[in-house]
């Protein structure tokens, strides 16, 4: 639909209308009212346009029109919205008593934030019709919101009025409530909740609103005596337990808070929404003791248990879980929601990095499989189960993932996902062994996002296996260095680079250093040590780092013989 920009000449009274022309707009008019029942809303809108520029004295068609303006433009087009305001003030003022467009110009108003526009509609609205409740309702909310005081009092008395006519109920206490406080009036919003617990004295809400405003004024102790009271009048309330778990948490009562904790959620009365707020709560609350852990999975067990079937709880439990790398475990619960409710393909590539992180290449390959059945190769999805593939020691299921994902590059509008996916491809057809294409995706990968710090060292890393181009991997892992200078992978690279280099002395240096930032060395680092170590004329330091790379990699044959012999050997 074309902009809906409301030509300045709608509101120019230029000359009197013709007879013709308030005819053709007549006519033009119930045409757009045809077009609006068939839901042609462009067609609709034209005809309206047409409409409001032959007649603009009828202000009914310029009431739609400009109801219509701010409906279609968003917030942000701030010069359509006022012109459509305008229209439909317009019709206000000349037919005030059009009772459901007066509302919706209230409404709208209201709800844009023009709070003394509304509230003028509001009391006109009021005025024609001081029998209709919801007005009242809505003429009281907004006096409540004007910033004078003598509004808030009339607030105050309007509900008043509202009340005796539909009798009391807790809404309305609770609107002359907030008055009494916006008039700093605590007394007076202490007499109204009274009032109301006088003529309701077992209404569970309103006795817990009564301890409400008392933890509002910092009266604690009465404020518990309300709530015990919400919970022994209505002993299946689970907001009245909800609120008594809530104020010992504020209180700093760890004991009672605890206790009441498991009370509500043992509770089926409590919604599974507030449930899980407690819980997030007490999580948040005990996370830094960790001899809680055993008494959250117990609560998690247990409103798992009661609500099997809430997706949030398996969510929320994961997220948990997670927070205690517990990352088999939380995988687990992801895919127990994913059971119940398929979700999105995020929340499917979220937990293949869960299986990822659990190791657990298998069972990932699988998840990706389900996804795909659900969702089709999308291009992130496959890249995700190229990964666990590869690492399942699947490299043909992982090349044909990877291509699936390349296939639709069209669809990847973010170049560091790009870039990540060929360094992925370049990783795969390392391990097939197949080096012009392991080159070329590294290429791809670096013009993709030259900032890629993993396609730098691993292009780096084996071009120097490879005894390949040594100082384009010099380059390349000088760059991933400066990137990241604490990274033991990326350390280990340059060290190996400069051995290849037989700069040995620099070649030592960043090997201890890959060795110092990395708390568990591999074997490979190890391994490159002692090598690193033995040409730098240093062979028993060297045995020992060949020693610690074999007890890792027990077959390994090289390592075996370098071990065993005290000696440098090339493969």
């Amino acid at each position: 639909m074309t902009s809906l920009a409301v030509a300045g000449s709608l509101f120019t009274l230029s000359a009197r209308v013709s007879d013709e022309q308030k005819r053709k707009a007549d006519y033009i008019y119930m045409e757009a009212q045809k077009q609006n029942t068939l839901s042609n809303t462009d067609a609709y809108y034209t005809m309206l346009e047409r409409v409001v520029e032959l007649n603009p004295e009828e202000t009914a068609p310029g009431n739609e029109l400009g109801m219509l303006t701010v409906l279609l433009q968003s917030s942000e087009d701030t010069t359509c919205v006022e012109r459509g305001l305008e229209m439909m003030m317009k019709h206000h003022k000349a037919h005030p008593e059009d009772y459901y467009s007066s509302l919706r110009l209230a409404t709208i108003l209201s709800k844009i934030g023009m709070n003394p526009e509304a509230r003028r509609i509001w009391e006109d609205l009021n005025n024609l019709y001081p029998t209709k409740d919801e007005v009242t309702f809505n003429y009281a909310n907004a006096l409540l919101m004007s910033p004078s005081t003598d509004d808030k009092k009339a607030a105050i008395d309007v509900f008043d009025r509202l009340e005796a006519a539909i009798g009391k109920n807790l809404s309305l206490s609770v609107n002359k409530i907030n008055a009494h406080f916006a008039l700093a009036d605590t007394a007076g919003a202490i007499r109204e909740i009274n009032s109301f617990m006088e003529y309701a004295p077992k209404d569970v809400e309103g006795i817990i609103t009564a301890g409400d405003i008392r933890m509002s004024i910092d009266q604690p102790d009465s404020a518990l005596v309300y709530f015990n009271r919400a919970c022994a009048t209505d002993s299946t309330s689970g907001l009245a337990y909800y609120k008594l778990a809530e104020f010992y948490r504020q209180t700093g009562d760890s004991v009672s808070y605890d206790r009441e904790i498991f009370h509500a959620m043992g509770m089926n009365s409590l919604d599974v929404d507030t449930k899980a707020e407690l819980l997030r709560n007490y999580i948040v609350h005990l996370f830094s003791d960790s001899t809680q852990v055993p008494r959250i999975h117990s609560l998690f067990n247990q409103l798992i248990e009661q609500h099997p079937h809430e997706t949030s709880i398996h969510k929320l439990y994961a997220s948990y879980l997670v927070s205690q790398q517990e990352f088999s475990k939380a995988a687990e619960q992801q895919s127990y929601a994913l059971d119940i409710d398929h979700g999105q393909v995020t929340d499917w590539m979220g937990l293949l990095g869960l299986r990822l992180q659990a190791e657990e290449y298998e069972q990932g390959t699988k998840d990706a499989e389900r996804a795909v059945s659900y969702f089709g190769e999308e291009p992130e999805l496959m890249w995700y189960k190229s990964i666990t593939e590869m690492l399942d020691d699947k490299p043909e299921a992982a090349l044909a993932s990877i291509k699936s994902a390349i296939a639709q590059k069209e669809k990847i509008q973010n170049p560091e996902l790009l870039s990540q996916i060929y360094t992925s491809a370049g990783d795969i057809y390392h391990k097939m062994e197949i080096a012009d294409s392991t080159f070329h995706y590294y290429d791809l990968a670096l013009m993709a996002n030259p900032g890629n710090v993993m396609a730098m060292n691993n292009y780096a890393y084996f071009l120097a296996c490879a005894d390949k181009d040594l100082e384009r991997a010099l380059e390349l892992s000088g760059s991933a260095i400066a990137a990241s200078p604490t990274n033991a992978t990326n350390l280990d690279t340059y060290a190996w680079v400069q051995f290849k280099l037989h700069n040995l002395a620099i070649a030592k240096e960043y090997i201890d250093k890959a060795m110092e930032f990395e708390e568990d060395p591999s074997a490979e680092i190890y391994h490159h040590a002692g090598d690193i170590y033995f040409l730098n004329g240093l062979p028993d330091e060297a045995v020992q780092y060949w020693k610690k790379a074999l007890a890792l990699e027990p077959d390994n044959k090289l390592l075996q013989k370098k071990v065993k012999n005290r000696a440098f050997f090339y493969e």
